[in-house]
């Protein structure tokens, strides 16, 4: 017995002085296990390995966009940045050849939802985390997972270098009374959009919704931040209001836009809201998602892309008077509202692009009378978002396979992935045997494999 336990505390001492041995290793070496890894890619959308079989064509993508923002730099230079669900953050200039990392490494987990660039100091960042298009229902895709979940607002203050260890800001209810553990993973909620007042920024609005599973209802806050991020008060809670967009009017001091089932509007920076619903707009309990859009081109333009609850359709309705009166102008196919997106032209108000189903459609208004048209064949399925650049030249179009743009009105579409390093693995295989070979299973992107350097088919 007594020989047993001298070599049981042998053993210890052996696992403990290793490990020891190790942690001191690594600090000596100056890396981290983190450090130890390297990225094989791939950044760019591999080559189909059968061209020309028609069934892998909608397969080939690099993996799953959520979000595309532009600004401008110290200099005056426009800079794209773009946000993933699982990748982290992006950027290029508008005409660059290829995207670069940008930040998010940090983070409790890589998603980004929405970001925000300081105007009065260019090297201060604001990503809000997450995936925009999270599924928190239990009973739904995805099965409510934690993965997506947002975890609150993250700041950098060295442009994207480092970032805050946890969410940012004091959350606070109507009466200032402490939201306790309001970020406290899993959070249970999807914060997914973050705005900056045009005329000052330090005043700022986000938009998160949470899925009680009890009462199986979506619901939805809005928060109002009037220094920079660090307190937050709550200015709106509605049960099963499911909120997920925000958009300010263009032009305006005061007038901000949410939705969720319906479109709400305040006149007042966000401090109160009330509900348009009764203005033309369908009954709340029969959408479950409505999302906005507005054009530079006609601030009192209002355009909601209505999903209803029991209908495979879909509907668009504009206002043209600041949200007074609604009018249906189109009957669409619906996409599932996970990812539902509308974007209207900065220049030309009657050129609409919106998701039907898992494609891009246009809508636009010609000799008085709004037409409808197919306009995203060349590009990938399952379209979460649409953006137009600042000028309204190029629409973009965030989907599973990456970020396209067209500058002909959708007629053709520019793969714009090259340097997206974000594709979403579920699997990986690797040879056990012979020269180095890895394949792995991507999300809605098809399956690819790595051959070895001196391979006829080298890389992805």
């Amino acid at each position: 017995m007594g020989s047993l336990k001298l070599t049981i505390e042998s053993t210890m001492n052996y696992r403990l002085t290793l490990r020891i041995f190790l942690v001191l290793l690594l600090l000596v070496s100056g890396s981290s296990a983190f450090g130890q890894w390297i990225s094989l890619g791939p950044d760019s959308v591999p080559a189909l390995m059968r061209p020309f079989d028609g069934s892998l064509k909608f397969a080939s993508g690099i993996g799953r966009v959520s979000c595309l923002r532009f600004f401008k730099d110290g200099d005056g230079k426009e800079i794209m940045y773009l946000g993933t669900p699982y990748g982290g953050l992006w950027k290029k200039t508008v005409n660059g050849p290829k995207w670069e990392y940008a930040g998010a490494a940090q983070l409790p987990n890589q998603g980004v939802s929405d970001f925000l660039i300081s105007r009065r100091k260019t090297d201060k960042l604001f990503i809000l985390s997450g995936d925009p298009d999270c599924i928190l229902n239990k009973n739904a895709p995805a099965l409510g997972s934690t993965d997506c979940q947002s975890r609150g607002i993250f700041i950098s203050k060295d442009g994207g270098q480092s970032w805050s260890d946890n969410a940012a800001g004091l959350w606070m209810d109507e009466n200032g009374v402490e939201l306790i553990d309001f970020w406290k993973f899993p959070t249970r909620k999807v914060a997914r959009k973050l705005l900056v007042d045009p005329r000052c920024s330090r005043r700022m609005l986000t938009v998160i919704h949470t899925y009680t599973n009890d009462s199986k209802t979506f619901d939805g806050m809005i928060f109002n931040s009037n220094d920079g991020g660090q307190k937050w008060i709550r200015s709106f809670y509605g049960k099963d209001a499911y909120l997920r967009d925000m958009e300010w009017k263009p032009r305006s001091k005061k007038t901000v836009y949410a939705s969720g089932r319906s479109v709400l509007r305040s006149n007042d920076r966000g401090k109160s809201w009330f509900s348009l619903q009764l203005n033309g707009l369908p009954a709340d309990s029969s959408v479950i998602r409505c999302e906005i859009t507005l054009s530079n081109a006609a601030p009192d333009n209002i355009y909601a892309l209505v999903i209803y609850s029991h209908s495979p359709g879909g509907e668009i309705f504009l206002s043209e008077n600041s949200g007074e009166s609604f009018r249906s102008i189109a009957r669409t196919q619906a996409s599932p509202h996970w990812r539902t997106a509308i974007a209207v032209s900065h220049k030309d108000p009657g050129l609409i692009f919106f998701s039907g189903g898992n494609k891009v459609y246009k809508l636009k208004k010609e000799n008085g009378q709004w037409k409808q048209s197919f306009s995203g064949g060349s590009i990938h399925d399952d379209v979460h978002d649409l953006t137009f650049d600042p000028k309204g030249n190029r629409i973009y179009a965030s989907t599973d396979g990456g970020i396209y743009s067209s500058e002909d009105e959708g007629r053709t579409w520019l793969d714009e992935s090259t340097g997206l390093n974000i594709a979403e693995c579920w699997s990986v295989g690797v040879s056990q045997s012979g020269p180095l070979i890895v394949a792995s299973g991507l999300q809605d992107c098809g399956t690819i494999i790595r051959f070895p350097e001196d391979d006829s088919l080298r890389g992805w």
